[in-house]
């Protein structure tokens, strides 16, 4: 489950088990409570941060760095690195400013539909 978030729904007794749903799908899994971390508490507004569903941006850097080519092993410049990611991040809103501007009743599964 490595990058993903979740949601704990109970706690096995033991404090070594915890049964949680990841978002984004619908069953519940048992994961060790040593393997999880905590989501930061705190969050800055204005931060930029990679969209949801990316690795992280150095990750992202690494892999991008790593790319090689042709016969004489080209890589990617910094800069243009740095251009790429730039299309995979976006800055944090704070849910104050979020305002709903269109509501559905569709439901053709256990997850929202549009």
């Amino acid at each position: 489950l490595s990058g993903h978030i979740a949601e704990p729904l109970t706690d096995d007794g033991s404090g070594r088990d915890c049964k949680l749903r990841v978002c984004g799908e619908s069953t519940s899994r048992c994961v060790r409570r040593a393997k999880l971390r905590p989501v930061r508490p705190t969050l800055e507004p204005n931060e930029v941060v990679m969209t949801s569903g990316c690795s992280s941006e150095v990750i992202l850097t690494r892999l991008l760095e790593a790319l090689e080519w042709g016969d004489a092993a080209q890589a990617l410049q910094p800069e243009i690195v740095s251009h790429i990611l730039s299309f995979l991040a976006v800055r944090r809103v704070d849910h104050e400013d979020v305002k709903a501007v269109c509501a559905s009743s569709l439901d053709v599964g256990p997850l929202c539909s549009l």
